[in-house]
């Protein structure tokens, strides 16, 4: 199991990061670990996207 801990703005470089992970012989870390970061991240930022446009109604 991984964790990643990251400071918002900085969700490209873990992306990128994971990614390098994958191609590590030493990380059992593989292309569907990578997209589930991915989408994680991606759904984070959509939720935060869709509360910010509600507070400003």
């Amino acid at each position: 199991m991984f964790v990643f801990v990251y400071e918002p703005g900085s969700e490209s470089r873990l992306i990128d990061t994971v990614v390098e992970y994958t191609k590590s012989q030493n990380i059992s870390l593989d292309w569907n670990d990578a997209a589930a970061v991915s989408n994680k991240i991606t759904d984070k930022l959509l939720e935060k996207t869709e509360n910010l446009f509600k507070r400003l109604k």
